[in-house]
């Protein structure tokens, strides 16, 4: 294939109870042109009437995945996955994981203490002191964060000097 050149294309049809999908894609390797089209329910939801920001009703997608039993999934998701073949599923039937599930304990010390310090207005370097409290920010926001921010940054200090070698003698 050409760089540049589409490899497939969804077409969108809504109605008040599914959405159709409708698939023209091209298989890694291959020339041919293949079609077909996958029917994905839809449910909706009352939100709640005495909330400011959300009124009304909510629209869900119901997992069309079919499983190994030949019933589909039928999971209440927002939003849907494509893989390797055109089809859609949810997260689970997919097989996917947040990136936050896949850190190991020092890249998570390191986000958390990362997050905290943007949250106080500060930069990302551990090195560089934390900023002195916002002029709009509570001061037990404050203090909150602040120590998140120096527990996360020891447990990565404490946790990045454990994979450092010892000296000679130790």
């Amino acid at each position: 294939m050409f760089p540049g050149t589409p490899t497939a294309r969804v077409d969108v049809d809504v109605t008040v109870d599914a959405v159709l999908l409708s698939f023209v894609w091209r298989q890694t390797g291959t020339s041919e042109l293949r079609r077909d089209c996958q029917c994905v329910p839809l449910t909706w939801t009352v939100l709640h009437p005495l909330s400011p920001h959300c009124r009304g009703i909510r629209p869900w997608f119901l997992c069309p995945e079919i499983d190994e039993d030949g019933q589909p999934c039928g999971r209440r998701v927002a939003l849907l996955y494509s893989g390797r073949n055109p089809y859609f599923g949810c997260r689970k039937c997919r097989r996917l994981a947040y990136a936050s599930e896949q850190e190991n304990p020092r890249d998570r010390s390191l986000r958390r203490a990362h997050k905290a310090r943007l949250q106080l207005r500060g930069t990302l370097s551990l090195l560089d002191p934390l900023p002195a409290r916002p002029r709009y920010m509570h001061m037990s926001r404050y203090n909150q964060l602040w120590g998140k921010a120096l527990i996360a940054a020891e447990r990565w200090v404490r946790l990045e000097g454990s994979h450092l070698p010892r000296g000679p003698g130790r």
